[in-house]
């Protein structure tokens, strides 16, 4: 709610725009969690420059301009990348905000000094006179300044914003103005998402050693070479969240350090749709077509928003077409199928949450963040099951395998002592035949040798009785 402060002339920009005007804010106009974004007001009146010292609450507003920070840009920046201003905002609180334990906080980098009732409030960062002496604002939750606000006075909060377009040689992405006042709710939530990320980091980083550590240990089962490859994604995902800032809020880096981060963690970001399609792939049916793989590094580059919430829906349905599927494959399959389904369902449903119009209420992030923190339990819980499965059924198979060749050991000495017994049969049996044709052999040799003899004593007793002969025969012959 605007209204013109009474008793003081009310100047016009050159757009006949009020300038001393009061923003009321009341119990509505406080979110659970980041309770009074500031930016967005409509009160915000700016001064570009620093030529006088704008912070005392009664100033000549002839020359200023209505401007929020929340409409800062890169164009804006002078010729040396530097953008310098003064912004007022004059606002009342209703007694439902003023009983609240109230902090002052922003997320950007830019440097401000911060002045409320016309006295400093606090310092962020640095101005300094030049680009060599000035020096970023580093967000730091544990430092909460408490801000004490009475109801209905009006309030003067005068912001000297200085900022620059590039830092460290990197250009940033926005320039942006993020003053609010929060609540202790917006500290425990961001707490919590660091506690969140920091598990999501840990469980990411002890998966990628274990799966690299098992492959390594066992180089032919390749299936650990996937696990290990998407471990090693998650780990980088989670890495540059964690560092990230913005809603994720362990550590922040310099502005030159989180414009690489942040482009990593979208792209990383882009890419666990359609890496989850081949990883599910390779998985279910142990193989995976290049184009398949050369079409899922296309996806994240598609600039249609509406075709790539197509295509994350349709990865959801085809996993659950290979969880219906895999309940004919073996028990690690469907364990990493539908571990890895109900993963992906929980986180799409808490980015849609987080997208959704609804997203600013407090039950609603809690549902974001934990169905974040449950998916990834559940899919680490499901590769570390699908390896123990994995490797159940491979000593099922080694030990079916060695069954088997013990059996065929034991039907091949099974034939050997029968063989041998055969050819013992047949042996004694042709000894036997053996014996018997030497028997008759020896037989028949007697037989002929003594033919021998009574053929040699035939003939003797022919010579002898032919030699007797002729002596008679010559006897008889001179006898007569």
């Amino acid at each position: 709610m605007l209204f013109t402060a009474s008793g003081q002339e009310n100047p016009v920009n050159k757009n006949g725009l009020a300038l001393d005007t009061i923003v009321h804010f009341t119990e509505s106009d406080l979110d659970p969690l980041f309770g009074l974004t500031l930016k967005n007001s409509a009160g915000w009146i700016f001064k570009s420059g620093n030529e006088k010292d704008s912070s005392p609450v009664n100033i000549d507003l002839r020359g200023w301009e209505r401007l929020s920070p929340s409409q800062i840009s890169n164009d804006m920046a002078d010729s040396s990348g530097k953008f310098e201003g003064w912004f007022r905002l004059q606002f009342t609180i209703d007694s439902a905000i003023a009983k609240l334990p109230l902090y002052l906080d922003k997320e950007d980098h830019a440097a401000e000094d911060i002045y409320l009732n016309g006295k400093l409030f606090r310092q962020f960062g640095e101005k300094g006179n030049d680009r060599a002496s000035f020096k970023e604002h580093i967000q730091d939750f544990e430092i909460r300044t408490p801000i004490f606000l009475e109801p209905d006075t009006v309030h003067t909060l005068v912001i000297h914003y200085v900022d620059y377009s590039t830092y460290g040689g990197v250009a940033k992405n926005l320039l942006l103005g993020s003053t609010r006042i929060v609540t202790n709710d917006y500290f425990d939530y961001m707490s919590f998402l660091g506690y969140k990320d920091l598990f999501n980091f840990l469980g990411s980083f002890i998966f990628f050693i274990l799966f690299w550590l098992l492959y390594f240990l066992i180089r032919k089962e390749r299936e650990l070479l996937i696990l290990a490859l998407f471990c090693t994604v998650m780990l980088l995902f989670n890495l540059s969240v964690v560092f990230n800032g913005g809603d994720s809020l362990l550590f922040t880096l310099p502005s030159n350090y989180m414009v690489f981060i942040s482009f990593v963690r979208g792209f990383l970001g882009y890419y666990y749709f359609p890496l989850c399609f081949l990883f599910a792939y390779r998985i279910f049916y142990g193989k995976l077509p290049k184009w398949f793989i050369l079409v899922s590094l296309i996806i994240p580059f598609i600039p249609y928003y509406f075709l790539f919430f197509l295509l994350t829906i349709g990865t959801g349905v085809f996993l659950l077409y290979l969880s219906v599927k895999s309940a004919k494959k073996a028990m690690s399959v469907r364990v990493l199928m539908y571990s890895l389904t109900l993963s992906y369902i929980l986180t799409v449903t808490g980015l849609l949450i987080r997208s959704s119009y609804v997203a600013d209420d407090f039950s609603l992030r809690l549902i974001m963040v934990n169905s974040d923190v449950i998916a990834k339990a559940i899919l680490y819980l499901g590769m570390l099951a699908y390896v123990a499965y994995r490797m159940r059924e491979k000593n099922l198979e080694m030990q079916q395998k060695a069954m088997e060749l013990v059996k065929v050991e034991a039907e091949k000495s099974s034939l050997i002592a029968s063989q041998n017994e055969t050819l013992e049969t047949q042996v004694m049996e042709r000894t036997s035949e053996l014996n018997q044709s030497l028997e008759e052999l020896k037989a028949t040799q007697s037989q002929l040798i003594q033919s021998e003899k009574m053929a040699s004593l035939g003939e003797l007793t022919a010579g002898i009785a032919h030699e007797i002969q002729n002596p008679l025969n010559f006897v008889n012959n001179f006898s007569e």
